[in-house]
């Protein structure tokens, strides 16, 4: 076989496999973007034209008898406003870094409050949240968690 015959059959060889790959490929009617299937017909996002909704801040405060401990979180658009529509936000709640509990919940206007009620009080220690999912049908999640932290005494 001559080189340029090589060159000819591994070519073919890569647009075959290429084309194969190629047709695995989905695009979804809503949302657009680009989307890969997988064995089990599961779609998973490659690029999505959606705009991404960001968790703009994460907010602590102790109530005023020191039983419960809100968590305050905003999702916000590219623009900074408040996302809207039906938006599920899930965080895992730690003290001192280790892991509490995961809280969910669901918002319509963007800002969500998760509490925490304690018995007798909130113990003591640094509570830190990391977002572990943000949905919401006109948005995809950045995949981020800004710098958050309370400290109780």
């Amino acid at each position: 076989m001559t080189d340029k015959g090589a060159v000819s059959l591994a070519s073919a060889l890569i647009n075959t496999i290429l084309a194969r790959q190629w047709r695995s490929l989905q695009r979804p009617k809503a949302g657009g973007g680009l989307y890969v299937m997988d064995s089990n017909k599961t779609a998973t996002a490659v690029f999505s034209r959606l705009p991404h909704a960001i968790v703009d801040s994460i907010a602590y405060f102790a109530s005023t008898n020191k039983k419960d401990l809100h968590i305050d979180v905003s999702v916000v658009d590219p623009a900074g406003n408040l996302v809207t529509g039906s938006t599920a936000v899930s965080i895992s709640l730690r003290r001192d870094g280790n892991l509490l509990k995961t809280l969910s919940g669901t918002t319509a206007n963007g800002r969500i409050r998760f509490t925490e009620s304690y018995h007798p009080n909130i113990p003591r220690g640094t509570y830190t949240s990391v977002v572990t999912s943000v949905s919401n049908a006109n948005y995809n999640w950045n995949g981020t968690t800004p710098d958050n932290s309370f400290v109780m005494r």
